[in-house]
């Protein structure tokens, strides 16, 4: 696992990276930016995608009109997204790739990547192993959650 910056030696690095900022109060960092138009912009967004996508590190992007707002933090265990942790909580139940999909209203191919990204996240090289790290932190269904998906209440 990567070392995370923190005080001086972060400083130091973000003065290198010329219009980069720490996020407050969270262990990420952002930067703004700003184009011609909406085409442009989203141009720029389908290229971030498809190099985020080859290193399997998605960060988080927002866009309104011509702005696009980036934030990249570096993930452990306890750094699951929402998202992650509702699939990781569905496999230790037993749950297959297939259910899990009809579950989360994912594509196969879109829970096949998350379950990558969790491995990843969790030092972990199969899927028994994420089961077990799974099981031993007390990942359980947001049935709540899952409901909502399927339209309930």
């Amino acid at each position: 696992m990567v070392d995370r910056l923190t005080g001086a030696a972060r400083h130091t690095a973000l003065r290198e990276l010329h219009g980069w900022s720490e996020v407050e109060d969270r262990d990420a960092i952002r930067k703004s930016y700003h184009f011609s138009d909406f085409s442009e912009a989203w141009g720029f967004l389908s290229r971030i995608a498809l190099a985020a996508e080859k290193m399997d590190h998605h960060p988080e992007i927002f866009n309104v009109y011509n702005r696009v707002e980036i934030i990249l933090s570096t993930h452990d265990a306890e750094g699951l997204s929402e998202r992650e942790a509702e699939i990781l909580a569905l496999i230790t139940q037993g749950k297959s790739n297939a259910d899990v999909a009809r579950l989360t209203y994912l594509s196969p191919n879109t829970v096949k990547s998350y379950i990558r990204t969790i491995y990843r996240k969790l030092g972990v090289g199969s899927r028994t192993q994420a089961v077990l790290w799974g099981v031993n932190h007390g990942f359980t269904p947001d049935h709540h959650r899952i409901e909502h998906w399927r339209g309930g209440p």
